[in-house]
């Protein structure tokens, strides 16, 4: 979707337009809850995550424009996701989780049985595409330190420390 047709969706969508809203953030929905179900660990928690985000995308979309879009709802998904994380509310098990994900998940998978912080820059880098500075500022650490995380958690799926859950 191009700049134009956000921007001609926000108006809609601040004129009352329930259809708007829903075309305007479908082409992120899938990639919200994945990165949500990757942090959380947990269907339930990560609909309710990106749920939040999208009531606070309509509610704010409502009041003004929002620019730009893309950038301004990846920082909300992180934050609620971030939000839910240190609230403790994510789950160990993963079994509601396992139902939840998309088909060719095995990686998604491991990234899940990774540590939480592992699991966050994972997630954030890979579900969500955000660059290492926007990581880094979101959990405001060094670039180094998200590098790091990264190069950690890729060592670690790759010498099978995580096993893929059975």
């Amino acid at each position: 979707m191009d700049r134009t047709d956000e921007l001609s969706l926000m108006k809609k969508v601040r004129a009352g337009d329930t259809k708007a809203f829903r075309e305007l953030v479908r082409p992120y929905e899938q990639r919200a809850f994945s990165t949500a179900l990757a942090i959380l660990g947990s269907q339930p928690l990560a609909e309710e995550a990106v749920q939040r985000v999208f009531v606070e995308t309509y509610r704010t979309l409502k009041r003004k424009d929002i620019r730009p879009f893309h950038a301004w709802l990846d920082d909300r998904i992180a934050c609620s996701v971030l939000d839910a994380a240190g609230k403790g509310l994510r789950q160990e098990t993963l079994t509601d989780a396992d139902r939840a994900l998309p088909e060719h998940s095995d990686l998604l998978r491991s990234v899940m049985t990774l540590e939480l912080p592992y699991r966050i820059v994972m997630a954030f880098r890979y579900c969500q595409q955000l660059t290492i500075p926007q990581i880094a500022s979101l959990l405001n650490v060094d670039e180094s330190e998200v590098r790091s995380r990264l190069h950690q958690a890729r060592l670690k799926l790759l010498q099978g420390s995580c096993p893929l859950p059975a």
